[in-house]
């Protein structure tokens, strides 16, 4: 049985950690473990995501994969948000062709043989909290909630709101739509967000929203 036969017996995911690919070749030297990966890669069984992550080649993939999922995993900790969260959502109607993501680490733009994937530094004050997980497959994926992502889009972007009609004219953003999502969209979550973005811009905008609500 090769590497990937015992990967796509074992796992239910095409993403797979240098970790994940160790516990499978634990038996093995790290000297064959490196000549196992690069004779996979050659072969197109693996594709090189980035140094220690890998993904199952195309002909021999079981699963099918996200760019979320892949995003999560080249910088942790790190959640999607800002353009991808909103077209997730619905909120924008403009295509987005970079998975876009926040994270405590340093700012990253990677171009990867599966996509484009970008990285903004959050200070940890305004990381901790806003998003949650979703199942997708065998996977978790780690998302900001509309509201996060969209506060996270202001804060990173610098923009100087003032109304949610401002908002709707730059983004084209949808509000009716936003509102829909009830268990995020909520005067409470707002008022948790009040308490912790001391800005005024960012104030600003935020009470106009609760106003809408």
């Amino acid at each position: 049985m090769d590497i990937i036969e015992k990967i796509n017996s074992e796992f239910k995911t095409s993403v797979l950690p240098l970790s994940l690919i160790n516990s499978v070749l634990e038996d093995k030297s790290e000297d064959a473990k490196k000549a196992l990966l690069k004779r996979a890669c050659q072969k197109g069984d693996l594709v090189r995501v980035r140094n220690g992550l890998y993904l199952i080649g195309e002909k021999k993939r079981k699963t099918s994969f996200s760019s979320f999922q892949i995003a999560n995993l080249i910088s942790e900790p790190s959640y999607i948000s800002l353009e991808s969260a909103l077209s997730y959502y619905g909120l924008i109607p403009e295509a987005v062709y970079t998975t876009t993501s926040v994270t405590t680490k340093n700012s990253l733009e990677l171009k990867t043989p599966v996509g484009l994937f970008s990285f903004s530094y959050l200070k940890t004050d305004y990381f901790n909290f806003g998003f949650y997980s979703y199942k997708s497959g065998s996977d978790r994926i780690l998302i900001a909630t509309p509201l996060k992502a969209l506060i996270d889009y202001i804060v990173l972007m610098k923009k100087h709101y003032k109304t949610v009609e401002d908002i709707e004219e730059d983004l084209r953003f949808d509000f009716d739509e936003f509102k829909n999502y009830k268990s995020f969209v909520i005067k409470e979550k707002i008022n948790e967000m009040l308490s912790i973005y001391k800005s005024y811009r960012i104030q600003v905008i935020l009470k106009d929203i609760r106003k809408r609500l």
